[in-house]
């Protein structure tokens, strides 16, 4: 894996999308996440991250075996994995999505 970028959002993205199963895709802004951006040659483009209200800090590494990526999060805040990789602070997790 090549990692080729280190991206920490200053706006909103559209971070959780979908598609029902009447083919209607849907996608909502997530604020302030700290995200990398992950490019490989065989795989496409990956995101990793987290809200920043919950990353207490983070680390990138390389060595003989390839990069190594590592967020440590605040165990004490509550939050989401909606999908792998990505954490999400539950303050600002979609409330269109909450049941």
């Amino acid at each position: 894996m090549r990692l080729q970028n280190h991206t920490k959002a200053e706006e909103n993205i559209p971070l959780l999308m979908h598609e029902t199963h009447q083919s209607t895709v849907f996608s909502y802004e997530i604020a302030d996440m700290h995200l990398f951006e992950i490019h490989s040659v065989q795989d496409p483009i990956a995101y990793v991250g987290a809200s920043q209200s919950i990353v207490d800090h983070c680390t990138h590494s390389t060595d003989s075996n390839g990069h190594t990526i590592r967020i440590f999060l605040k165990d004490y805040e509550p939050m989401a994995n909606p999908v792998p990789g990505i954490f999400i602070a539950s303050k600002a997790f979609p409330k269109a999505l909450i049941r």
